[in-house]
């Protein structure tokens, strides 16, 4: 039997592998979940296959403070 992971899983395992302050180019799709499964404390810079570099964890909104 065959088990079959998951896209999460195997974004998870290529970020524990991803040295600190390693460039990283990981194609098209998986460079932001792979981001955001990257161990606290390591830096890494992700680059993805449209040429930007310094692409990491989507950011979160700030809320709204009325200005």
């Amino acid at each position: 039997m065959t088990i079959k992971l998951g896209n999460a899983q195997i974004a998870w395992r290529a970020a524990q592998d991803i040295q600190d302050g390693a460039y990283v180019n990981l194609g098209i799709g998986f460079p932001e979940m792979v981001a955001k499964f990257q161990p606290k404390g390591r830096e890494a810079v992700f680059h993805t296959e449209n040429g930007v570099l310094g692409f990491g964890e989507a950011l979160r909104r700030a809320p709204r403070t009325g200005i």
